[in-house]
């Protein structure tokens, strides 16, 4: 992918994750894309806790349990 059109492909992702994260009712989460070895694009979005207003950062741990498994599969 070129450099250009990978920069067109994160700005599209960066718009869609909200409307995401409303339409399927996801408080918080955290995104990474990576290419090679280099991470080009972070991003936290929501909330980690939303009674206490601690926003999802790129560096949030999600407790994901058994989930690893579908990645590993």
């Amino acid at each position: 992918m070129s450099t250009g059109s990978m920069g067109a492909t994160l700005k599209a992702l960066h718009r869609f994750l909200p409307r995401a994260m409303e339409a399927s009712r996801t408080p918080g989460l955290a995104v990474a894309v990576v290419s090679g070895r280099e991470t080009v694009f972070a991003k936290g979005c929501g909330f980690r806790d939303k009674r206490r207003k601690l926003e999802v950062t790129p560096d949030t741990l999600f407790a994901i349990a058994s989930c690893t498994k579908a990645f590993t599969a």
